[in-house]
């Protein structure tokens, strides 16, 4: 019991980034390599980055579940991954000991806050530690162009001008 609940505070530090990169790699070698660190985006834009999962130990690794990951950090607003996130889960079949492989990710922000992005990777059959690399932090602004607030009180009262003018129109008709 101790130790899953070691385990669990591990993985824990890892997801929330309070680990350093460098030490984020579980005891079975496993690495997981983000392509960048931060990322700034106007709301409705994509993010791609790429994910380096690398064996570094002795022993190839059981087939693996790469895992990305999407979190608010600096609200408390939800955060849909199947909104945010085409592919959220991608396998992985074993690595030999120092092959690794690369990921490629999408990420669509749909509105603003500070978000961190991160990858877990597991062995399908659960026989290694789970290993998480940095989290990948995404700033999004607002899109001040068109936003939101201003766009729906037009779209839902454009509709009624043709039948105000039809309207007017059947009326002025039958007064002449």
């Amino acid at each position: 019991m101790k130790k899953q609940m070691m385990l669990l505070m591990t993985l824990l530090a890892l997801l929330l980034g309070l680990v350093p990169a460098a030490a984020a790699q579980a005891g079975d070698g496993i690495a997981v390599e983000m392509s960048q660190e931060t990322a700034v985006l106007v709301a409705g834009d994509w993010v791609e980055f790429t994910t380096a999962i690398r064996n570094n130990g002795s022993a190839a690794t059981p087939p693996l579940v790469v895992h990305l990951s999407l979190a608010p950090v600096d609200t408390l607003r939800h955060v849909d991954p199947e909104d945010w996130l085409p592919t959220m889960t991608q396998h992985l079949p074993a690595l030999a000991a120092g092959e690794s492989a690369q990921f490629h990710w999408r990420v669509h922000a749909l509105f603003e806050g500070h978000f961190s992005a991160f990858v877990t990777v597991l062995a399908e059959d659960g026989s290694l530690a789970p290993a998480a690399g940095a989290p990948l932090q995404i700033a999004v602004s607002p899109d001040n162009i068109l936003p939101l607030k201003d766009v729906i009180p037009v779209a839902a009262v454009v509709p009624f001008f043709p039948l105000a003018l039809l309207a007017f129109s059947v009326v002025k008709s039958r007064r002449q």
